[in-house]
C-alpha cells in the first residue's frame, strides 16, 4: 500500500513550530525539508516560515540598503534571510584577513564600515563568543572543564572577540559621527535626548538600537508594575492622572534598582554611559542618568517628559497634555511630589546652590534642553569624575582603559561641537583601526579647513605607521633580549606585576624620555633590551631587562586578574596560557600577530618555561 502524501498546508504547520533560537538548529531543519523532495521544498520556501527567524537574527541594517533588498526580493523573508547571511559570510571573512594579517588592515576596516550596520549582528555574535576556560574566572566554578565545550576554548577565540568588537566600536561611532554634528551644527531638536545620551556608548561598541532595545526590555517591566498597581496608564479615561503617572514611574523604577548612587560610586565615570546604568546591579547612578531612564518610560506612556538642565541636578520636565494645564518639574531623586514649572520658590529649594539671582522661569535652565545642552553636561561629568578617580581612587577606581575610552569619545564629539578646536581627539591603544574609518572618513570632512588639513595628515600618518610590519628576530649576532612576548614578571623596582607583548633589542625611547627617567643610571643604561609590558594597573610601561623578574609557574588566578583590567590589549595580543607540557603553566600563548611580529619567540618561550621550570 503506498504511503499517502501528506498536504502542503500540513508540511507548513508542522515547520511553523521550530522555535526562534540563537543557533542554527532550526534554520537546518529548514534547510533540510528544502531539500528532502517537492512536497516539503514548498513548504519550506513559505515566506512567513522565515520571517520570525530573520527578524530574530538580524535587529540592525542599514535602512536605505534594507528597503532596497526588500523591493528587489519581493519581501520573501527566505530570500531576505540567505542575502543576509551572504552578507555575513563576506564580513567574517574580511574580518579573519584583518585579524591574522596586520598589512591592509585600515583599508579591510574600512569595508567593514562601508557594510556597516547590515554587518553588526554577525559581528556582535562573534564578539560575545564564549571565553577560554582559563579565564572564565568565578564562573569556572559552576562549570567543570571536562564538561566545557572545547570547541568553545578555540586558539583564536580572545583574538576573533578582540577585532569583532574593534569593528563594532568603528561602525557605531562613524555613524554617531553623524548624529552629533546633527545635535551641534544643523538642527539639534531632531535627535531625541534617548539616542544622544546612548551615543556615548559607542565609547564601548555598543549602537543605539542595542540601548533602545535595553530599554524596551525595562519598559515592558516598568509597565506590568505600573498595570498589577492598577494605575491609569490611558489619558482618556477620567481617573488619568498625569502627576500620579509621574510618581508612580519614579517609585517603580526605584523598585527595579535605579537610584542615585552614594558615596564614591557616585564619582565612577561609567555612571554616565546608558549600557552600564541600565544593568542590573548599575543602577545606582547620576541625577542625569536617573533622569534619562524616567524620561524613557514616560514618553513610551505618552508622556510628554524631558530633561531639565537643572543647577545641581538634572531634572525631569513633564508638559501637560492639557493646553490649560501647568507643567511639572520632577525631582526623580528623592520622594519629592512635583512641583509647578512657574513656582520660582520651589524651583529654587530644588537646588543645593544658593543663587543671589536665580534663574526665571523663561531661563534655559528651567525649560527643557536639548540633545546639544546635555551631552556638553555629560561630558563635564565625565571627566569631572575621571579627575577625581585619578586623584583619590588611584588603585580602586575605573581601569585606565575604561578611563581613556571614555575620555575618547568626549573628545570626539566636542570636535564636532567646536570644529576649529586646537585639541583633536587621539584614539586610545584599545582602538587601534579608528584613524581611517572614524577619523580620516567620519569625522575630518567636518572639521574647519586649516585644522581638517592638519589632522588629516596626522591620520594618514598613523595609518602609514600601523600598516609597517617589520619583524623582530632572534638573530645571532644581534644583543639578545633574554625574556620573551608572553612572559609574566614582576618588576624588580616597583613590585608590580605585568606580562611583555614586545621588546627592542636596546631603548628607542626618545632622548626626551630616556632623561625623564633616568635611563641612563641604570646598571646597564640604555644599551640592553627594553620591553613593551601591560602592568597590572592597565598601564603600558617600557621596562628596562634589568628590571624584569620572571614568574613562573603563573597563577590563572593572576592570569584572570591581568587580562581583567586590560581585555583589549590582553585579548588581541594573547589566546590563554600555553600548554608546554609543564607540570604548571609558565606563560601567555600567543595570537598570531604576535607569532607574526616575533617569529622566534613562541619556541623560545617555550625551551624558556621547560627550562626554568625543570
Amino acid at each position: 500500500m503506498p504511503i499517502p502524501t501528506l498536504p502542503v498546508e500540513l508540511f507548513v504547520e508542522i515547520l511553523g513550530h521550530l522555535p526562534v533560537c540563537d543557533d542554527d538548529s532550526s534554520i537546518k531543519t529548514l534547510s533540510n525539508a528544502f531539500l528532502a523532495n517537492s512536497q516539503t521544498r514548498t513548504a519550506a520556501s513559505t515566506s512567513l516560515l522565515w520571517k520570525p527567524h530573520y527578524q530574530h537574527r538580524y535587529v540592525h541594517c542599514v535602512e536605505a540598503r534594507e528597503r532596497e533588498r526588500r523591493k528587489a526580493l519581493g519581501g520573501d523573508w527566505r530570500l531576505l534571510y540567505i542575502q543576509r547571511r551572504l552578507l555575513d559570510r563576506h564580513a567574517l571573512y574580511i574580518l579573519g584577513q584583518l585579524r591574522d594579517d596586520r598589512t591592509g588592515r585600515h583599508e579591510r576596516v574600512r569595508r567593514l564600515a562601508e557594510l556597516s550596520f547590515d554587518i553588526w549582528d554577525v559581528l556582535r555574535q562573534e564578539e560575545q563568543l564564549p571565553l577560554p576556560y582559563c579565564l572564565l574566572g568565578g564562573a569556572a566554578l559552576t562549570v567543570p572543564q571536562d564538561a566545557y565545550d572545547n570547541r568553545l576554548a578555540e586558539e583564536n577565540v580572545l583574538p576573533r572577540k578582540f577585532w569583532a568588537g574593534t569593528a563594532l566600536g568603528i561602525i557605531a561611532r562613524r555613524h554617531n559621527i553623524q548624529l552629533w554634528n546633527e545635535v551641534f551644527q544643523i538642527n539639534g531638536n531632531s535627535i531625541s535626548f534617548e539616542d544622544a545620551l546612548a551615543s556615548l556608548s559607542s565609547a564601548f561598541d555598543f549602537s543605539i538600537q542595542e540601548i533602545t532595545m535595553k530599554l524596551e526590555g525595562i519598559y515592558e517591566q516598568c509597565r506590568e508594575m505600573l498595570v498589577q498597581s492598577n494605575v491609569c496608564l490611558d489619558p482618556r479615561n477620567p481617573a488619568y492622572d498625569i502627576w500620579d503617572l509621574c510618581i508612580k514611574i519614579r517609585s517603580v523604577l526605584r523598585e527595579m534598582g535605579f537610584c542615585l548612587a552614594t558615596g564614591l560610586h557616585f564619582n565612577r565615570p561609567l555612571t554616565q554611559f546608558p549600557h552600564n546604568f541600565l544593568q542590573e546591579g548599575h543602577r545606582q547612578t547620576i541625577p542625569m542618568s536617573l533622569v534619562y531612564v524616567f524620561v524613557a518610560m514616560a514618553r513610551r506612556l505618552g508622556i510628554r517628559a524631558f530633561p531639565m538642565n537643572f543647577p545641581g541636578a538634572v531634572q525631569a520636565y513633564i508638559e501637560s497634555s492639557d493646553p490649560t494645564g501647568e507643567d511639572i518639574i520632577l525631582d526623580v531623586c528623592s520622594e519629592h511630589p512635583p512641583i509647578r514649572a512657574s513656582n520660582i520658590d520651589d524651583l529654587r529649594a530644588l537646588s543645593p546652590y544658593h543663587f543671589t539671582t536665580m534663574p526665571s522661569a523663561d531661563a534655559d535652565a528651567t525649560r527643557p534642553a536639548g540633545p546639544a545642552a546635555m551631552l556638553l553636561r555629560a561630558f563635564n561629568n565625565i571627566l569631572i569624575f575621571i579627575r577625581f578617580e585619578r586623584m583619590h581612587l588611584e588603585s580602586s577606581g575605573t581601569p585606565p582603559e575604561t578611563q581613556e575610552n571614555a575620555i575618547y569619545i568626549v573628545e570626539l564629539c566636542r570636535s564636532l561641537h567646536t570644529p576649529d578646536i586646537q585639541m583633536l581627539p587621539v584614539p586610545p591603544e584599545g582602538k587601534p583601526l579608528d584613524a581611517s574609518a572614524v577619523l580620516l572618513d567620519g569625522l575630518c570632512p567636518h572639521l574647519e579647513q586649516g585644522i581638517r588639513a592638519t589632522f588629516e595628515s596626522y591620520c594618514h600618518k598613523r595609518i602609514e605607521m600601523d600598516d609597517k610590519t617589520e619583524s623582530r628576530t632572534r638573530e645571532p649576532n644581534v644583543q639578545q633580549a633574554e625574556w620573551f612576548v608572553g612572559m609574566v614578571f614582576r618588576h624588580v623596582e616597583y613590585k608590580y606585576t605585568g606580562y611583555i607583548t614586545g621588546w627592542d633589542s636596546n631603548c628607542e625611547a626618545s632622548e626626551e624620555w630616556i632623561a625623564r627617567m633616568g635611563v641612563d643610571r641604570l646598571g646597564f643604561g640604555r644599551h640592553q633590551p627594553f620591553y613593551t609590558a601591560v602592568a597590572d594597573d592597565g598601564q603600558t610601561r617600557y621596562v628596562a631587562q634589568e628590571n624584569i623578574q620572571p614568574i613562573m609557574p603563573i597563577c590563572s588566578g593572576k592570569v584572570m586578574e591581568l587580562f581583567d583590567i586590560s581585555r583589549s590589549s590582553f585579548s588581541r595580543y594573547f589566546t590563554g596560557i600555553a600548554d608546554d607540557d609543564t607540570e604548571k603553566p609558565g606563560r601567555l600563548s600567543l595570537s598570531k600577530e604576535l607569532q607574526d611580529l616575533y617569529p622566534d619567540d613562541d619556541d623560545y618561550g617555550r625551551r624558556s618555561v621547560r627550562i626554568t621550570m625543570s
